[in-house]
């Protein structure tokens, strides 16, 4: 290419401060550490996790090489200390033996002494003469003890003058030849004990004590020959009690030594043992002291209750393996540092070309297609930069395709948006127009909505509606006047243009068939049917600027609206007949109610003019009579007359029921009370009645339903209820009269919904229910056999006016 040029290793840097000021920042992850430590490793270049691998194996290493070094020195460290307690049990043993032979010497001196025929009595002025200068262990002297420990007498080199005592006492030793006494204080303070045997031949209890001075015997000499050979620090020799008897260190003598707490534990255990213990330290002139720890052997000494401890510092015990620790650690922390140098050198010479391949392959990323990829590098590198040079090469030829692409789809995607925003209005201009028509019942409301919409259509000059007069070629112009108000214009036939879907027709034609003048401008006119499920409705024109207009497509929305137009005006035209029908229902309604109401008052009347007046003129006949004719056939006319009595009753019941005439002359609620008073009481019911707010507006024809139904109500109570007390209410709202009859009687079984019997019974309430709905009121009953039954209804003051 003409452009290209080639990136190589020496302008890394500069193509990585480019690569580095376009990063973005990278979102922060909610996936807690784990997630977090895994971005931050996939973020790292090569050239850092070399070094990061290179840290983590020379850690390893160094670790695996101080856990190596931890382990061989830990081990040398543990065979110092059985060679120290190996030692010390050597030590032990030749103290063992140096007393073993210092017992054995003071016998031989008792056996030789009674050979020589000596004998031993008070004033025991022949002890005197006692020299031990061949018994090298008793460097004290020796002195001749009673069973109390008392000095009977000494040698001339005794150390303790005759009198003095020492801590024995046969039951102390058990009898035992050549028993340990336990350590005492000597007249220099020092520490001394003695070795104690029986002089068989004496008359008493008397023994040959042998005096050792430890400070001034073999025994210190072993003490510190052992020292030496072991090259610690001192050695101590402990009685039972674990005091000092003889140290390598001057003044510990009759002390708890350096290290008591240990003592005691080893001889609680009985065992011999070698630790670190603490030590307490021991002041200079200058009051310096060693505090640090002491490395101690503790081993018993066999055929005594003494020990033998030898020990020394931490620093001087385990020295050497110090040092050889330091150097080992010293010298792999050297090598170390000499191979990290080295690996980071070659790590760097290897990551370079990588690098600068890296950064060619951000640059192609950023956008660089012109630049090539090119490295001096040979092997798998110089394979991965001609692989990326060759998708270079790719990307930049797909970039040109995919521009072009591009460009055709913004072509494609901008008509489509074209498309669907004409859509998109023709679909919100049939749902205006929908929501409008949706809410009327009215033709000219209908007419108005639709010649608004319509004439917002593209082209459109301007529209006209012609609706059905009656005939299925005979429709009528829906005309504007000078107020926008629509009426009806004059008859035409459309017959020839009223077409099954869309037509188009020139404005000469249109003018000829539809009887209108041309509209100026017009080049053509749409006509579209109004066509609902049964006829036709109507017709929309649109008179049209441009010819080239007329194409059915661009009027989808049109005939959306025509089809909506269509069903409203069907609704309307249904409605308005439905009006009509009600209006002549009504009238029926009122013809009807008068008619039987005026048959009952008419048959009231006759029955209380002729029937009762012959029956009133009967009776008075037969009271004429009765006074003519003997007693014996007065009894039969007294019948007679009882009879004719209670006919005229019934009858004035009957004329009652028919037509009360206080319902004429008061009015309902008088009406009602006369009725139900008359007819309840005289079953024995008391009944009460109540009324709040009845006034005259309401027609005759709904207080003849409501007495109606009340009258049946009562009759019902009367008949079957077996009630003893009855209450009527009556009260009014904006529009409408309720009524409420209650009993308190045994009720009966009724359907929920009218109050009506299972059984096919109580035909009277299903009149109620007639009379009430045929004038749109409701009525229900709710009837048990605990608390009687409950008849409530509303009808309207008016025929056909009850509200909600």
């Amino acid at each position: 290419m003409a452009n290209d040029r080639t990136i190589n290793v020496s302008e890394s840097s500069q193509w990585e401060d480019q690569v580095v000021t376009e990063r973005q920042p990278q979102p922060v992850s909610r996936d807690g550490v784990g997630g977090w430590s895994r971005r931050r490793l996939r973020g790292l270049s090569l050239l850092q996790r070399f070094l990061i691998l290179g840290a983590i194996l020379f850690v390893s290493g160094f670790v695996v090489i101080g856990l190596v070094i931890t382990t061989s020195t830990r081990s040398l460290s543990d065979r110092i200390m059985q060679d120290r307690l190996s030692g010390t049990r050597v030590a032990a043993a030749g103290l063992s033996e140096t007393i073993r032979q210092a017992r054995a010497e003071l016998i031989g001196h008792r056996d030789m002494m009674a050979l020589s025929g000596d004998r031993i009595e008070p004033p025991y002025a022949s002890l005197s003469s006692l020299t031990q200068s061949h018994l090298t262990a008793f460097s004290g002297g020796l002195a001749l003890v009673d069973a109390d420990g008392s000095l009977l007498a000494v040698s001339r080199d005794s150390l303790l003058p005759a009198g003095s005592s020492i801590p024995f006492s046969v039951a102390s030793t058990a009898g035992e030849d050549g028993a340990l006494t336990p350590v005492f204080s000597g007249l220099s303070g020092g520490a001394m004990v003695s070795v104690i045997v029986r002089l068989e031949e004496a008359r008493g209890d008397l023994f040959l004590a042998g005096l050792i001075v430890p400070a001034d015997s073999p025994l210190i000499d072993l003490m510190k020959t052992s020292t030496e050979a072991m090259a610690t620090g001192h050695a101590e020799l402990l009685d039972q009690n674990g005091r000092v008897i003889a140290s390598t260190e001057v003044g510990t003598e009759l002390t708890d030594g350096d290290h008591p707490d240990f003592y005691l534990q080893r001889i609680a255990k009985g065992t011999d043992g070698v630790e670190s213990v603490d030590h307490i330290p021991s002041l200079d002139e200058a009051g310096n002291g060693d505090d640090d720890r002491h490395v101690m052997a503790y081993v018993k000494i066999p055929d005594t209750e003494w020990a033998l401890a030898v020990g020394g510092s931490e620093d001087e015990t385990f020295g050497p393996v110090s040092d050889l620790r330091r150097s080992l650690y010293l010298w792999s922390a050297a090598v170390g540092a000499v191979v990290a140098i080295f690996g980071g050198i070659s790590v760097n010479r290897i990551v370079r070309p990588v690098r600068s391949l890296s950064l060619s392959a951000r640059a192609v990323a950023a956008g660089d297609l012109e630049t090539e990829i090119k490295v001096s590098e040979g092997g798998e590198i110089a394979e991965l930069a001609e692989d990326l040079e060759q998708m270079r090469r790719n990307l930049v030829v797909s970039v040109e395709q995919m521009q072009h692409f591009n460009a055709q789809l913004e072509e494609t995607v901008a008509d489509q948006t074209n498309e669907l925003r004409a859509r998109n209005d023709e679909l919100l201009l049939v749902n205006n127009v929908t929501e409008a028509l949706s809410s009327t019942l009215s033709t000219s409301t209908v007419a108005q909505q639709v010649l608004s919409h319509v004439s917002d259509v593209e082209g459109v000059m301007n529209s006209t509606m012609f609706l059905s007069a009656g005939s299925p070629s005979e429709f009528r112009k829906i005309e504007t006047d000078a107020d926008h108000t629509l009426t009806n214009g004059p008859s035409v036939d459309l017959s020839t243009i009223a077409c099954e879907d869309t037509c188009f027709l020139s404005p000469d034609a249109f003018a000829s068939m539809a009887q209108v003048d041309p509209l100026p401008g017009t080049n053509a006119v749409a006509c579209f049917p109004l066509r609902s499920a049964d006829r036709l409705e109507g017709l929309l024109a649109l008179f049209l600027e441009d010819a080239s207009h007329s194409d059915p497509d661009a009027f989808n929305s049109v005939r959306l609206i025509c089809r909506q137009a269509a069903v409203a005006l069907q609704n309307a035209r249904l409605f308005s007949e439905l009006q009509q029908k009600e209006k002549l229902t009504r009238k029926l309604l009122r013809q009807v109610l008068t008619a039987q109401e005026n048959e009952r008052q008419r048959i009231a009347r006759e029955l209380h003019d002729d029937t009762a007046q012959s029956l009133t003129a009967t009776l008075i006949a037969i009271g004429a009579v009765r006074e003519q004719l003997p007693a014996e056939s007065n009894r039969q006319l007294s019948q007679v007359e009882d009879m004719t009595k209670e006919a005229i009753a019934d009858l004035r019941k009957t004329i009652l029921a028919l037509r009360p005439s206080a319902l004429d002359d008061h009015g309902l609620f008088a009406g009602v009370r006369a009725y139900a008073g008359q007819r309840l009481e005289t079953a024995g019911i008391e009944v009460t009645f109540e009324e709040n707010g009845l006034d005259s507006d309401i027609e005759p024809e709904i207080e003849l339903i409501i007495f109606r139904v009340v009258q049946e109500a009562v009759n019902n109570i009367a008949r079957h209820s077996q009630a003893t007390s009855a209450a009527i209410k009556f009260w009014t709202e904006q529009d409408s009269v309720n009524t409420e009859v209650t009993d308190d009687g045994v009720g009966f079984e009724a359907k929920a919904e009218s109050g009506i019997s299972p059984d096919g019974t109580h035909l009277g309430l299903v009149g109620m229910h007639e009379r009430v709905e045929f004038v749109g009121g409701t009525l229900s009953i709710v009837s048990d056999s605990s608390h009687g039954t409950r008849l409530v209804f509303k009808v309207p003051k008016r025929i056909g006016e009850l509200s909600d």
